[in-house]
């Protein structure tokens, strides 16, 4: 942060509303997407809009990751070499925000009403523009986030406040399962009562990407004279020559690919493996967040006590027993209801959700003002975006293979038992070799070196003022 001001807290839940609005639409593609384009054979009755939608789903969503993961570096290096009276980052929010909440709704409306390729092209279509709205937007969002803050303590409580209105977003998100239910039971077919949910959260979500974009003046706090002029290769290049930044990269990439089979079969785990009704799958998601937030105060102080390393530790070796527990759901539910080890998983996982929520974010921070400080290059955006970069390209795979695996022995191409209990197995090997680069990440080193820097900045900041 080089600005003339301190970002207050009223600031920086104005800043977080980008995020908040995030959780309404990408939780509409995240959560329910492909619940409706790969419908459950047995709770279900929404049409098969695209044909072997296992396969060819998979390959759509796939393919438009990894378009997503190519535009994120090119973007990150437009916005780090921008030059704009506004600052490098609002300028691309401003653009970005109407495109990405449009978008993600119209790829739920495809023209033809029963099975056909042109819905396939349809959905891949939108969800390319969609992808492409998101990167405009989230980008430059991310770096903002990073460089409004300098101190590495301070920069966890502002992901606090950001997850914590991201996951109460997200919250009400999960409901839409309960809302399709009310309006289903109201007279209102399944299709319409979805897309009337995605509508609403659509609009929502808009209105709060609208926040900083309207009350957060860049300039205020942060000044031109740190802008990057390397080229795209150089700065993407530079990002991972630091061991620190792989080992983070490869750490919390890992831990994604377990974290995209988890919300990938979560409402699956929930109907097809435990036969519940979708409205367990709100109620666990609020048990997850209630918890999750209140323990926002206590991950803030461990991780200024012990540091972000054993936090992070601590959550794989939490996720791991999820999803051995996943896999013998049988043996578990001879002994409790479904409905309790439902709940107990919900449970288990809130602490270690928030953990992971919260730490990887203000860790990338971390180390793209060590960067800074090492270089006097602010490459925050570019930092990011080869997180990103990476983290994308294997989202794509571990999509394209979930929706695959869900619906493995399918005869018309909806989830199976065998299917959904067989994304645990790939998320388990995640989780174990995300928690050894995880340990192998110098949190305290980085830290370290950021406090020093503040420190003689301060100091150089009071002699100066002394002098005058």
């Amino acid at each position: 942060m080089d600005g003339t001001k301190q970002i207050s807290t009223k600031k920086i839940v104005a800043l977080s509303c980008g995020d908040a609005g995030r959780a309404f639409i990408y939780g509409i593609i995240a959560s329910y997407l492909m619940v409706f384009f790969i419908p459950s054979e047995s709770t279900s009755a929404l049409p098969a809009f695209i044909p072997n939608a296992g396969v060819v789903f998979g390959i759509i969503y796939g393919l438009s990751i990894v378009w997503d993961a190519i535009t994120d570096p090119i973007v990150a290096g437009w916005t780090d070499r921008l030059e704009h009276k506004d600052g490098r980052r609002i300028p691309f929010m401003r653009l970005a925000f109407i495109p990405y909440a449009v978008c993600a709704v119209l790829i739920f409306f495809p023209p033809v009403a029963g099975t056909s390729a042109w819905n396939a092209v349809w959905v891949g279509v939108f969800l390319l523009l969609y992808y492409a709205a998101s990167t405009l937007y989230f980008i430059p969002y991310s770096s903002l986030q990073a460089e409004v803050v300098n101190d590495p303590q301070k920069r966890v409580f502002l992901f606090s406040i950001n997850c914590g209105m991201y996951v109460l977003s997200s919250a009400l998100v999960y409901g839409g399962f309960s809302l399709v239910d009310v309006l289903q039971n109201a007279g209102m077919e399944e299709l319409a009562a979805y897309r009337l949910v995605f509508v609403a959260f659509a609009a929502i979500g808009l209105l709060l990407m609208m926040v900083p974009v309207l009350t957060i003046k860049e300039r205020d706090y942060v000044t031109s004279y740190t802008r990057c002029h390397e080229p795209l290769w150089k700065s993407l290049k530079a990002a991972f020559s630091y061991k620190n930044f792989v080992f983070m990269t490869l750490a919390y990439l890992i831990m994604w690919v377990a974290m995209t089979f988890f919300n990938s079969a979560q409402v699956y785990y929930v109907t097809t493996l435990l036969g519940l009704s979708k409205t367990y799958v709100t109620i666990i998601a609020a048990i997850t967040i209630v918890l999750g937030v209140a323990s926002y105060p206590l991950i803030n102080k461990l991780s200024a006590k012990i540091g972000k390393k054993p936090l992070l530790v601590f959550a794989c070796v939490a996720y791991i027993l999820q999803f051995i527990a996943i896999w013998f759901y049988q043996a578990i539910i001879s002994v409790i209801s479904p409905a309790a080890f439902a709940i107990l998983i919900g449970v288990v996982t809130a602490i270690p959700i928030s953990i992971t929520n919260i730490l990887p974010a203000a860790a990338f921070s971390d180390l793209a003002q060590y960067d800074f400080i090492c270089t006097g290059q602010k490459r925050t955006g570019m930092f990011l975006a080869s997180k990103s970069f990476i983290l994308k390209l294997s989202d794509a795979v571990v999509v394209s293979l979930s929706s695959t695996l869900i619906t493995l022995n399918s005869v018309d191409g909806k989830a199976t038992v065998e299917g959904v209990r067989a994304t645990a197995i790939p998320a388990l090997i995640a989780s174990i070799v995300c928690l050894v680069f995880y340990a192998l990440y110098d949190d305290k080193g980085i830290t370290a070196k950021i406090r020093e820097y503040n420190e003689k900045k301060k100091a150089e900041e009071k002699e100066t003022e002394i002098s005058e």
